[in-house]
């Protein structure tokens, strides 16, 4: 729901308590499986895309400490190093999605990746697996 507020005209503002929700969520959840590395990924984006990217930094790599190899853990690392300003770190995160069983489809198609698409590093990262 955070992303379609994000993304959606005139109600960017609404998003954040969205991300507070699935926040909690997350949060209740790892109480039940504190080892659950894709719901520790999932708070983490959504910490970041609410203008927390240092705490959602923080939980990526408990994330990927648990499951370093599951691709959408790896997915969202990249976009929370894009969302951090670091587009080699992106990329690099995203390339290793991919080789995991990310779509690269879908890396094509993401709009939290729009910066990237122009990259030839970007393209090089896509365009054997689309």
């Amino acid at each position: 729901l955070g992303d379609a507020l994000r993304w959606a005209t005139g109600t960017r503002d609404r998003a954040a308590a969205a991300y507070a929700r699935a926040v909690a969520a997350g949060r209740d959840a790892l109480e039940v499986n504190p080892n659950d590395a894709y719901t520790r990924s999932v708070i983490a984006i959504c910490l970041a895309k609410s203008g927390h990217a240092d705490e959602g930094q923080t939980e990526i790599r408990r994330a990927l400490e648990r499951d370093p190899t599951n691709s959408s853990v790896l997915y969202k690392a990249g976009v929370i190093a894009l969302i951090r300003g670091n587009q080699d770190s992106a990329i690099s995160w995203l390339e290793r999605a991919v080789a995991s069983g990310y779509s690269a489809e879908d890396l094509v198609r993401d709009p939290e990746l729009e910066a990237l698409r122009a990259l030839p590093s970007f393209r090089k990262a896509v365009q054997s697996k689309t």
